[in-house]
């Protein structure tokens, strides 16, 4: 589907030839000939971009202005397009609310590839922002903007050579927060928010900063494509905003830069203070991003995660036992465990759900200090939990459940909290488990066996491991027991969306 635009210019010709490069780049043109037209327009349906001709001057900037304001239209890219081109008017633009400002005649590649670049970046954003109620609901609604400490500025340079007059003013405004660097290996080092690259030195066009570059005095368009790619291919570091600095008149380069995930763009005429405004804007965009995608994050953990106790719950756990099934592959062993606290609900009659509370989350915390780093460990209902242990054995299985066993009951849990129906309580407690050993192509088949087996286990006296091993009984007939030295309680919680390896 066409991507829409508004073109918003009260001259005729602007906004026919306008809308002629716009329409051969396969985009979906509207054209409005006033800032009243546009609003009527914007109440009608949003476009994906607003292109505002600032001829007029003031007029313009005011349109600009309310656009990024209103609360419908904020979020929209806008870019300015007119006027003389120079560095004054890009920044007065710029500070009105326009995301980029063009002179009259831009080169239409180069226009194409910024509003390329503007529209990934709000795809980007919508990707990572939700709009149902529900997620709002669950906690992923906008928050105000906590503080965030100054982001930190790499600049990548050539290798010999000062840099240009206003990036090197723009670089000792930053103080300690900006590194030159002449390296371009030095960028898998940085942990920068924003990565400048500049491939022009200053130089007033390609032929110049062509010169510059073979001595060494600023990056050639090789360089500054490897550094671009470098830096998107750097795991986390792929989340920086880039700048490429380019000089006037190289637009084939400047296309690329874009197309190759350049954030921004800017020629070797740039003035200080247009610089800096750019600088800060990537900075600013970096941070909303960075927060959405700590919610989204936090959201998908809270999605897998027991709240009560901190470990994973049912719904990871089933999708990860049949993960590590698929792992394990087939003749590789796989221990599966349903473990059941012997009378909770005594607990909680006697001493009231605060205290089942306690204990669930002290019985969670003794056996999760006694699993392995690669174990599967899950809250699957009220008082039972799941372990799939990869690669080991029926003996090695039996100790590891003993183990979980005898860490439980080794002593009693303290539930002493106000809220308690008996505030100075202690409470004994001890657990039944069902396990279940086979291959890892019966992965679906062994966490049925295990809770078989830990009926088989309640029934049989509780207090005890009960091992499944007919494979034509639905329960096994006889519990194994076996002591072994409980592991100390505690430890800490996982992150189960990276400690999923087996």
């Amino acid at each position: 589907m066409s991507r829409r635009i508004l073109v918003v210019d009260s001259v005729c010709t602007n906004r026919i030839l306008g809308a002629a490069d716009l329409s051969a780049a396969r985009f979906d043109v509207r054209t409005c000939d006033s800032a009243d037209a546009a609003r009527r327009a914007l109440r009608d349906g949003l476009p994906d971009l607003v292109a505002v001709g600032v001829g007029e001057g003031a007029a313009c900037h005011d349109l600009l202005a309310e656009l990024r304001a209103a609360p419908r239209t904020r979020a929209l890219p806008i870019v300015a397009v007119g006027g003389d081109g120079g560095t004054a008017a890009r920044l007065a633009a710029l500070q009105a609310g326009a995301d980029e400002a063009f002179p009259a005649g831009v080169d239409p590649a180069l226009l194409v590839a910024r509003l390329r670049s503007l529209l990934r970046r709000r795809d980007e954003l919508e990707d990572l922002r939700p709009h149902d109620a529900a997620a709002r609901a669950l906690g992923f609604g906008d928050e105000a903007e906590p503080f965030a400490a100054p982001g930190r500025v790499a600049v990548l340079a050539g290798p010999s050579g000062a840099p240009p007059a206003a990036l090197a003013e723009v670089i000792g405004r930053l103080g300690r927060r900006a590194q030159l660097l002449r390296d371009p290996a030095e960028l898998t080092r940085q942990k920068a928010d924003v990565v400048l690259l500049d491939a022009a030195g200053g130089a007033a066009g390609p032929d110049a900063a062509g010169r510059l570059a073979a001595s060494g005095g600023c990056l050639s368009p090789g360089a500054l494509f490897r550094a671009i790619a470098e830096v998107r291919a750097q795991g986390g570091r792929r989340q920086a905003e880039i700048l490429a600095i380019v000089p006037p008149g190289a637009t084939d380069l400047a296309v690329m830069a874009l197309d190759l995930g350049a954030g921004d763009l800017v020629t070797a005429d740039v003035g200080t203070a247009e610089l800096s405004w750019r600088i800060d804007g990537l900075l600013r965009r970096k941070r909303v991003h960075d927060r959405l995608r700590d919610k989204v994050r936090d959201g998908l953990q809270a999605a897998v995660t027991d709240p009560l106790t901190g470990i994973a719950n049912r719904r990871f756990a089933m999708a990860t036992l049949g993960g590590m099934a698929r792992a394990a592959g087939p003749g590789a062993p796989l221990a599966v465990m349903v473990l059941d606290i012997d009378h909770f609900k005594a607990v909680n009659d006697r001493h009231g759900h605060v205290a089942g509370d306690c204990v669930l989350i002290e019985v969670a915390g003794r056996m999760a200090a006694a699993l392995r780093p690669g174990d599967l460990f899950a809250r699957i209902g009220g008082e039972e939990f799941l372990v799939a242990a990869p690669g080991l054995g029926a003996a090695a299985a039996r100790d590891l459940a003993d183990r979980l066993r005898a860490a439980v009951a080794d002593r009693e849990v303290e539930v002493s909290n106000e809220m308690c129906a008996n505030p100075a309580a202690s409470v004994s407690v001890t657990i039944s488990a069902g396990l279940a050993i086979g291959q890892g192509d019966e992965g679906d088949r062994l966490f049925g066996r295990a809770d078989a087996a830990l009926y088989a286990a309640k029934r049989d006296g509780r207090d005890r491991i009960c091992l499944w091993s007919d494979p034509t009984a639905t329960a096994p007939r006889h519990p194994v027991r076996v002591a072994v030295a409980a592991q100390p309680p505690g430890g800490p919680r996982r992150d189960w969306l990276s400690s999923r390896s087996a």
